[in-house]
C-alpha cells in the first residue's frame, strides 16, 4: 500500500534479500503505483477518446455481424452501413442523456446509474429489433446471434481499452 514508488523502494531496502521483490515484480509495482497516481488523467483521457474507439471498432462489429448472419448473402458494406446506423442511434441517445448525467445528477448518483442502464437496455432492444427487421430472422435465432455478437464485441472493446490505457500510460509517464 505504498503511495509512491520511492516509499516502495525504501520499504524493499528494509527487507532481507530473500524477501525482496525481483526486477519484474518491482516494475509491475512501479506501473501500478504510477497508474494509481495518474488514474484521474488516464480515466479522463480514456473517456474523451471513447467515441473514437467506437468509430474504430465499427468495421470489426460489422464483421462480427457478417459472420453471424452469413446465410443472408449480404455484402460486407451492407453490414457496415447497418453498424453505422446502430452507432448513430447510440450516439444520439448519448448526446441526449450525457448532459443529465454530467450536469444535472452528477457522475456518481443513483439516477446516473439508472440512466446508464436504461440506455444500455434501450440500445439492446433497439439493435435486437433492427436485426430482426434487417436480416429477417426469427426472434429466437436473432436473440442467440445478438448474444454472440455482444460477447465478441465486448471482448474486442476490452482489448482495445487495455491498449488505449497502455498508450495513455506511456504518454502520461
Amino acid at each position: 500500500n505504498d503511495s509512491t514508488y520511492a516509499a516502495y523502494l525504501a520499504r524493499q531496502q528494509k527487507l532481507p534479500l530473500s524477501e525482496r521483490d525481483n526486477w519484474m515484480e518491482r516494475m509491475a509495482e512501479k506501473r501500478a503505483i504510477t497508474l494509481g497516481e495518474k488514474s484521474e488523467v488516464i480515466q479522463e483521457t480514456l473517456e474523451r477518446n471513447r467515441p473514437k474507439q467506437y468509430f474504430l471498432l465499427m468495421p470489426l462489429l460489422a464483421w462480427f455481424i457478417m459472420i453471424n448472419f452469413r446465410r443472408n448473402h449480404i455484402y460486407y458494406l451492407d453490414h457496415l452501413i447497418f453498424t453505422i446506423h446502430g452507432m448513430t442511434a447510440y450516439f444520439i441517445i448519448e448526446i441526449l442523456t450525457q448532459p443529465f448525467i454530467h450536469h444535472v445528477f452528477g457522475e456518481e448518483s443513483i439516477f446516473s446509474s439508472i440512466i446508464g442502464l436504461a440506455v444500455f437496455f434501450f440500445m439492446l432492444w433497439y439493435m435486437y429489433k433492427a436485426l430482426i427487421i434487417f436480416y429477417q430472422r426469427s426472434k429466437r435465432r436473432t436473440y442467440a446471434k445478438i448474444l454472440t455478437i455482444l460477447i465478441l464485441f465486448g471482448v474486442a472493446f476490452k482489448l482495445t481499452e487495455m491498449v488505449m490505457i497502455n498508450l495513455i500510460y506511456f504518454v502520461a509517464v
